[in-house]
């Protein structure tokens, strides 16, 4: 039912297992308060033309998942509140909110993608597709350029914040790095960069392994422009494929003796 402009009104049976991504998106004239929400899915968000709130946003209760491209292009968003019952977000559910610059997570979403693993990735070793593939992001918060700031509820059993950093909940696995961040320091209880972590922090000048690090995943710090020099951590097992593609300002790498 994408972009069924006309469409104000639906009523679905309650026993639907699935519905599918955008599949109401688009349908503005379902929008209620500035949401478009069909059986407790998010897909769409459009501000009033009488908004005061400045472009901070709380998904109202009940919702239970944000469907891709639900916040897309939302150049007025600043911040967003994600109450405990979402338990989904989807893949670009907040893609290109380039003014976006906080989100506050419930408990209840323990399904988030931080970076698929699984996304065909194929077009990083071939230069021809450079231009088509820079616009490819996949996650959940895509190119939210100004995003500094996510806050996970300490009830949330899937994924804690950490110095500023997603991590899963034991802190051992660090997840995602807001892009915001300029000089970075790893938490001491990292021992694995996960696959895309850093993916485009483009303002991401300096890089310090706080803690024993011994694995760095595909694609982990792929496009941070402006990184100039990486120690890596003595300890460090393995390096992943495409873990450092396209930092064009990186000058120098130590490379431990035990490596």
């Amino acid at each position: 039912f994408r972009s069924c402009t006309s469409l104000d009104d639906v009523s679905l049976p309650s026993n639907i297992a699935y519905m599918g991504e955008e599949a109401f998106g688009g349908c503005w004239d379902l929008r209620r308060d500035g949401f478009i929400i069909v059986n407790n899915v998010l897909y769409g968000y459009q501000a009033d033309e009488n908004d005061t709130s400045k472009g901070k946003v709380a998904v109202p209760g009940g919702v239970t998942r944000i469907s891709k491209g639900a916040f897309y292009g939302d150049s007025g968003l600043r911040s967003v509140v994600v109450p405990d019952s979402v338990k989904t977000i989807d893949v670009e559910a907040f893609a290109d909110c380039d003014e976006l610059q906080r989100i506050q997570i419930g408990k209840g979403a323990t399904d988030i993608t931080w970076f698929d693993r699984d996304a065909d990735m194929s077009w990083c070793d071939d230069w021809f597709n450079d231009a088509v593939g820079r616009t490819q992001e996949p996650r959940s918060f895509c190119n939210c350029q100004k995003l500094g700031s996510v806050e996970i509820s300490a009830q949330n059993p899937a994924f804690k914040t950490v110095d500023d950093f997603v991590c899963d909940k034991a802190g051992g696995t660090l997840l995602y790095c807001p892009p915001m961040m300029l000089n970075v320091v790893t938490p001491k209880s990292v021992r694995n960069i996960a696959p895309g972590a850093f993916y485009r922090s483009y303002y991401i000048s300096g890089l310090s392994f706080g803690g024993s690090v011994t694995n760095i995943a595909d694609n982990a710090f792929q496009e941070c422009y402006y990184l100039t020099k990486v120690d890596l951590p003595v300890g460090l097992i393995s390096i992943g494929q495409y873990a450092f593609n396209w930092c064009e300002g990186l000058e120098n790498i130590r490379i431990p003796d035990d490596f």
